[in-house]
């Protein structure tokens, strides 16, 4: 039950990670896209 709950919170880490990164990563180039126009 404990390392289940470990591989859960570790899988909920990696896929806030991603959010944010895709997120960050969505600006940057929605950034780029204002600054070429």
């Amino acid at each position: 039950m404990t390392s289940f709950s470990a591989l859960e919170e570790k899988v909920l880490e990696q896929y806030t990670f991603s959010k944010v990164w895709y997120t960050t990563q969505d600006m940057v180039l929605i950034d780029h896209l204002m600054q070429g126009y």
